[in-house]
């Protein structure tokens, strides 16, 4: 089955999808577009380009929200954004709401991938966050153990017992397919 959908009363028959498509799995015929049944990389340049809404994605809940052309944002705001961004290392002990993580977790769904494939999995470790810490230390200080005569980087580092996931609250692991 098809990981998107068409609604062909929405369609326009504007093309853009099919022209945008980098697998090829969207064609134009009686003016309207369709999907060819594999092949889908689930991308969402389909869904993001479509002017009339008329693209479904069909493993990912519907949202009738029309996409922010880059144009309407401010560049300048934008680069500043981008260059001031960095990894957190450092965290409060403040509470975090199922509401903030489901938001976080939906903004990694949309973030360009390498493969520029969508269906990437999240999975909090929750209870078992201090478990994974604790086998990620043990395999990195064996791994310092044996390499530090070969890598000045294991001479140079000092692993804590919290070195991985510097005691933050929360933690994701990605899963790519």
């Amino acid at each position: 089955m098809p990981s998107i959908c068409i609604d062909e009363k929405k369609c326009i028959g504007c093309s853009l999808c099919v022209r945008d498509c980098p697998n090829h799995c969207l064609y134009l015929e009686n003016n309207k577009a369709h999907v060819l049944p594999s092949g889908c990389i689930e991308c969402g340049h389909c869904y993001a380009i479509c002017p009339a809404l008329a693209v479904q994605m069909t493993a990912y809940p519907a949202q009738d929200t029309p996409t922010v052309p880059l144009s309407s944002l401010d560049s300048q705001v934008m680069l500043e954004a981008m260059r001031s961004r960095r990894t957190i290392r450092h965290f409060t002990h403040e509470e975090i709401s199922q509401e903030a993580i489901r938001s976080i977790l939906e903004a990694g769904r949309y973030a360009p991938t390498g493969g520029n494939r969508q269906n990437v999995a999240f999975t909090l470790l929750g209870s078992k966050q201090q478990e994974a810490e604790t086998i990620c230390v043990k395999l990195f200080r064996t791994a310092k153990r044996f390499g530090s005569p070969f890598v000045p980087f294991f001479r140079q580092v000092g692993i804590t017992d919290d070195f991985f996931f510097k005691r933050a609250p929360v933690v994701q692991y990605l899963q790519l397919p």
